[in-house]
């Protein structure tokens, strides 16, 4: 019950950002950190290899885990390890994938750029080079598939540190006193 709250609160917070949020750089960072964790997120809960850990189940826990078995139920696709694994890494159409993910990162730093605000292009490099990897994938293997997921697991990192560098400076240390 405590839990169905808490996941209410956040559908609400997260409707009440996408409703009513100027789309300026405070959106566009919002949205930046979210796709970057997502990416992460379900780059970490496929390296865990729940299909393999547990064939019969494990897929469908994977992808309610991710929020994507109706989109998956909807592709028809068969209901194994390695079709569950491609559709959260790569499906152009879940907004959810790490696919998707990356083409919003990117067009959140691209519009970073167009208000002023860059970090001299090693964070659009970063997100680029990790959406161009995904979208071009081609007929990948579930072992091309497993090295795309890794390989979006570090970009995520790093374009994640790029961000931290190229916009949140510190400014000083605060000392209190009596």
């Amino acid at each position: 019950m405590a839990l169905h709250r808490v996941e209410e609160r956040l559908l609400t917070v997260n409707g009440i950002i996408e409703w009513t949020m100027s789309r300026d750089e405070g959106y566009l960072f919002l949205t930046l950190g979210r796709s970057l964790e997502r990416t992460d997120m379900t780059a970490r809960l496929l390296g865990v290899r729940h299909d393999q850990l547990w064939p019969e189940g494990g897929p469908v826990a994977t992808l309610r885990a991710a929020g994507a078995l109706s989109a998956f139920l909807r592709t028809r696709h068969p209901l194994d390890g390695d079709a569950v694994r491609r559709f959260l890494v790569l499906d152009q159409a879940f907004p959810r994938s790490m696919r998707c993910c990356a083409e919003i990162a990117e067009r959140a730093v691209r519009g970073l750029e167009r208000s002023g605000s860059s970090d001299g292009g090693d964070l659009l490099r970063e997100v680029g080079m990790l959406r161009s990897q995904l979208e071009y994938a081609v007929d990948p293997s579930p072992a091309d598939v497993d090295v795309l997921c890794g390989r979006a697991q570090v970009a995520a990192v790093r374009a994640s540190d790029y961000a931290a560098r190229g916009f949140f400076h510190q400014a000083g240390t605060i000392v209190w006193s009596h």
